[in-house]
């Protein structure tokens, strides 16, 4: 189990799952489809 603290400090459980990172035309889909949209919080690494 992962745990993270918001910036309100209330901490969350979640499902210990496999990490890896998305390939360029993954990323670029994950856009089309909505899952990501501009503004978003997210970060490219190594990208």
């Amino acid at each position: 189990m992962v745990l993270l603290e918001s910036p309100e400090r209330t901490t969350r459980k979640l499902p210990s799952l496999p990490v890896r990172p998305f390939s360029v035309a993954e990323y670029h889909r994950l856009l089309a489809v909505g899952i990501l949209k501009s503004g978003d919080p997210y970060e490219l690494l190594n990208g």
